[in-house]
């Protein structure tokens, strides 16, 4: 069972590197830690880069407070305050690669030696039998770790990205360590995940820091070492093919250009612009979308990596050793194939490839002009619903009609100054508690006849499809996911498929999730600008919750008549 303390390590993390990084900020520009651009770095400004200072002062002690600390975790923190120092000493005076490549074995081999996290065996991948290392297993693992602390190096190209890809990996570590029983990772992935998410709130498109290779090589020996860790231990086996899913885009894209540099002569670690999401850029889709393509990817195959690990194995989408291997290699394929054919266009942009003639793009504006009255239509109706809702068996149930209220009346009340984020965490927050009330206690209730459920999946459909004609033909994507609340709240969202079925399946959570995605973007698509005139959704909460709190307090008494 989760214990309180999981959620003390997840917050405890989460606040002090938030609450770090602008003063990190301040230090970098006052000791010259500041990131110039260049003709292959994206970024046009001058911007601080110790960002990973905050990272890892916020794991340390985060771990240190709450933890035990045995052989395993003191091996663990000693590799990491090594591949920390020599991250911060590459930002702050240049190392060269030998000196890095010091510091990178050096740190794995403290979590090696000292810690004893090491891999025995490569699985049964060519069905004929387990592959046991042997004495092999040692030297596997340090160059397994260097090389993940390399990959993620590679990654941290794009703002958000690296901590972004990291953040989904720590999501599946800690789902899988706690199914696997293996709690001392589990705990570790939670103060990982708080510290990544407290940091992409400044790290975000356009970032204000960036984590610098003192945050990067931390990611990636945190990463190797937490593969190792959740392949080895823990009650039940977990395949090792496992991790090489969770962490398929940055392995995946290191090798693919290590092999592409060697076959056009080049030395292996000069930087190039040949990375997976140097690629996507070329294709103009923009920096965001490139971003969330690459997340996207990474969700998809953490998704494969926990259905089909081996601790599911009374799912039919338990995977074998061999299938894992092999799906990694399909995926890579599909993923680089995809991007080679799509950057055959001549120079033609994917965003213009997506749509059709000058002329019929000019008629399909005209055609969706009042987009935005139909989804505001539809978002009020949704938020209506629980009107009709008649189930009062559930105290807590009743409760929350009232604090919803109540809470309206103080987001109208408030100044405009700050009302804008008042009023998109209270209006994302109502959406997810409606929904979850509508999939477990509308069942019931009807409007006219017909069953509240079926109404209430009309409407979701008929928003989905007016809020992917706006951003298609009216190019809204770079309005989806602009703050880090937002990818905050989208990676929460995004969590629930991956959680186990006996959670998800009581309380219709995939459904929930689904439809909270699509209520989340259309607010999104109608609180871009003019805040005040939005207000009405806020007014139809307030209607929706004071029919609630009257019919359940009259509603007793109106029985008993």
């Amino acid at each position: 069972m989760l214990s309180i303390i999981s959620f003390y390590i997840f917050l405890t993390s989460l606040f002090l590197c938030t609450i770090l990084v602008p003063f990190v900020a301040r230090l970098s520009v006052r000791i010259g830690g500041l990131d110039t651009p260049d003709e292959r770095k994206i970024h046009t400004q001058i911007v601080p880069r110790l960002g990973g200072i905050a990272i890892f002062a916020a794991l340390i002690f985060t771990i240190i407070f709450f933890c035990d600390i045995d052989q395993q975790l003191k091996g663990l923190l000693s590799g990491a305050i090594i591949i920390f120092l020599t991250g911060l000493a590459d930002d702050l005076s240049g190392l060269t690669p030998r000196q890095k490549f010091a510091g990178e074995f050096l740190a794995a081999g403290l979590a090696v030696f000292m810690g004893g996290i090491v891999v025995r065996h490569l699985g049964n991948p060519f069905g004929l039998g387990t592959i046991e290392l042997g004495l092999l297993s040692t030297p596997f693992t340090i160059l397994g770790i260097v090389g993940l602390i390399n990959a993620i190096n590679l990654l941290d190209g794009l703002d958000g990205l690296a901590g972004g890809v990291c953040s989904i990996a720590c999501i599946s570590f800690a789902i899988l360590s706690y199914l696997s029983g293996n709690l001392v990772l589990f705990s570790l992935t939670l103060a990982l995940l708080g510290a990544l998410l407290g940091f992409l709130r400044y790290n975000s498109f356009p970032a204000t820091i960036f984590m610098g290779d003192s945050g990067s090589l931390l990611l990636g020996y945190c990463m190797g070492c937490f593969s190792v860790m959740l392949a080895s231990g823990g009650a039940l086996p977990v395949s090792p093919y496992v991790p090489l899913l969770v962490l398929g885009v940055p392995i995946l894209d290191t090798l693919v250009v290590m092999v592409n540099r060697k076959l056009h002569g080049k030395h292996l670690f000069l930087p190039d612009r040949t990375h997976l999401h140097h690629r996507l850029l070329d294709l103009e889709i923009g920096h965001k979308f490139t971003v969330l393509i690459v997340f996207g990817i990474t969700y998809l195959l953490n998704m494969v990596a926990i259905f089909g690990c081996n601790l599911n194995a009374d799912s039919s989408l338990s995977l074998s050793d061999s299938h894992l291997l092999l799906l990694l290699l399909v995926s890579a394929a599909l993923m680089y194939g995809i991007v080679y054919y799509l950057s055959l266009g001549g120079g033609r942009s994917l965003g213009n490839w997506l749509l059709f003639s000058d002329v019929s793009y000019r008629n399909l504006l005209r055609g969706t002009v009042h987009l935005s009255s139909v989804i505001k239509v539809l978002l009020a109706a949704i938020l209506l619903l629980p009107v009709m809702l008649t189930q009062t068996d559930d105290a807590a149930f009743l409760v929350v009609p009232i604090v919803l209220l109540l809470l309206s009346i103080i987001v109208v009340l408030t100044r405009w100054s700050w009302n804008h984020l008042l009023l998109q965490a209270f209006l994302y927050g109502f959406s997810v508690l409606l929904i979850f009330a509508l999939e477990n206690f509308g069942r019931g209730a009807a409007l006219l006849g017909v069953p509240l459920l079926t109404i209430s999946d009309v409407l979701f459909v008929m928003l989905l499809i007016a809020e992917g004609i706006k951003i298609l033909i009216r190019k809204r994507t770079s309005f989806l996911i602009f703050s880090p609340f937002e990818y905050l709240i989208m990676l929460i969202v995004l969590t629930v498929p991956l959680l186990p079925e006996a959670v998800v399946e009581p309380y219709n959570l995939l459904m929930v999730a689904a439809k909270s995605v699509v209520m989340f973007v259309g607010f999104k698509l109608v609180l871009v600008r003019q805040v005040k005139r939005n207000r009405k959704f806020i007014l139809a909460i307030m209607l929706s919750m004071l029919v609630m709190v009257v019919f359940f307090l009259w509603l007793p008494v109106l029985t008993r008549v």
